[in-house]
């Protein structure tokens, strides 16, 4: 029981970060000159950077 919740305030801990990493993100690509040509989209990007 108590590792179970434990595992599900983990999840929830991953997708803060996640979301948190999302967010950084798309202020980045809002700002043209990171913006050269070549972006990954958002969730693609956030996986690089936060693997989960």
């Amino acid at each position: 029981m108590s590792r179970n919740r434990i595992r599900k305030s983990e999840k929830r801990e991953k997708k803060m970060i996640y979301e948190e990493g999302k967010r950084k993100l798309y202020t980045i690509h809002q700002q043209p000159k990171y913006n050269s040509g070549q972006t990954l989209t958002i969730g693609r990007a956030s996986l690089y950077l936060f693997p989960q």
